[in-house]
């Protein structure tokens, strides 16, 4: 069967076509908006929105021209449908709707987090059941994922995501959005050692939280005279040392919190009696971070499990885990998704 699928939860557009039959995404259209929203250091809803509806239409007949396809050939459509920017998110799903709804064929509706925790099967075999560390801008989520149907959640995020700190910080210290890739390119050229020490989590839970982090980093630069909280800006520029330094220390603040809260998993999911996990995943646009990954890795090695992160084409929001996962939920669930017309997704939360 063919699944086509739409993402449009934020601020990139994106189609993709799977096989189900071949298990294999046969081809994708994507559009960024990162240069849009580049000098705002962070997205804008109503721009977000505005490029979704003026390119959708486009990169959707571009894809079926690409692949020699006509609607009529396609079986189901999915699209994104929560959570996200609720004006984006119904551009992308209204129009797949509206497409399946005028060839009489089904809509499925899938939950963004779903996606993300299911991206890292799409071009390998993952072994079940694995821990699931879902990190990008807008949520960071812990999961133990029984198999394609059941998954429980284990912690989420208190404040900020953590992709959202690397943004905030980025842009404090003067680097560019978005600001993940930014504090790692700068860290690699530390040579020291974890100069400012920026505090970890104590709490032995499975929940995160980092708005304190981001509030060390400031005060960090209050105590050396640096930085003006009262008046919020700085009283001398950082140099580029500095800058390289802060980078390097809040990145280690963040792969030893990110490493506390999967060994927090392992033990909660122990004492929930649990099947036993095989393998520990990293998924989302965090999951490009190979700081971060390596950390895990390491979790995984020394604890005896398999280590999957997504593929770097999968990590960011992309509509491929999209109709992937609606693959999936067809599935599993093809009776009631054909009589419906549509399936609102399960939630993970």
């Amino acid at each position: 069967m063919l699944f086509i699928a739409c993402e449009s939860s934020c601020d990139d557009t994106d189609i993709a076509l799977f096989d189900s039959d071949k298990n294999k995404v046969i081809a994708s259209e994507s559009f960024s908006q990162i240069s849009l929203h580049a000098s705002f250091g962070g997205v804008i809803p109503d721009k977000a929105s505005e490029s979704h509806l003026s390119i959708i239409d486009h990169l959707y007949l571009s894809l079926l021209k690409k692949v020699e396809l006509t609607n009529e050939m396609i079986d189901c459509f999915a699209a994104t449908v929560t959570p996200g920017l609720s004006s984006a998110l119904l551009i992308g799903s209204n129009f797949m709707k509206a497409i399946a709804w005028d060839l009489k064929k089904p809509f499925i509706g899938v939950n963004h987090l779903l996606g993300h925790v299911y991206s890292v099967c799409i071009d390998q075999e993952v072994q079940f059941p694995y821990l699931c560390l879902s990190a990008s801008g807008g949520h960071t989520s812990l999961y133990y994922v029984k198999n394609f149907y059941e998954l429980f959640l284990l912690g989420k995020t208190a404040d900020d995501a953590v992709g959202e700190a690397f943004d905030k910080i980025a842009h404090f210290i003067g680097l560019p959005y978005p600001g993940g890739p930014s504090i790692e390119r700068l860290a690699r050229e530390w040579q020291g050692n974890d100069e400012y020490q920026f505090p970890r989590l104590k709490n032995n839970d499975c929940n995160f939280s980092f708005s304190g982090l981001k509030t060390a980093v400031i005060y960090a630069m209050v105590e050396r005279k640096r930085y003006e909280l009262k008046k919020k800006s700085w009283l001398i520029p950082l140099s580029h040392e500095e800058k390289i330094s802060i980078a390097y220390s809040f990145l280690e603040a963040v792969s030893d919190i990110l490493v506390k809260k999967m060994l927090s998993g392992l033990y909660e999911a122990e004492r929930m009696s649990l099947p036993k996990v095989r393998s520990i995943a990293f998924v989302g646009g965090v999951a490009r971070n190979e700081r971060i990954k390596f950390s895990l890795r390491e979790v995984a090695h020394h604890h005896g499990l398999y280590f999957f992160s997504s593929s770097s084409n999968y990590c960011m929001d992309n509509a491929a885990m999209i109709a992937f996962y609606a693959s999936k939920m067809y599935e599993h669930d093809a009776k009631n998704i054909i009589d419906a017309g549509y399936s609102v997704p399960i939630s993970p939360n």
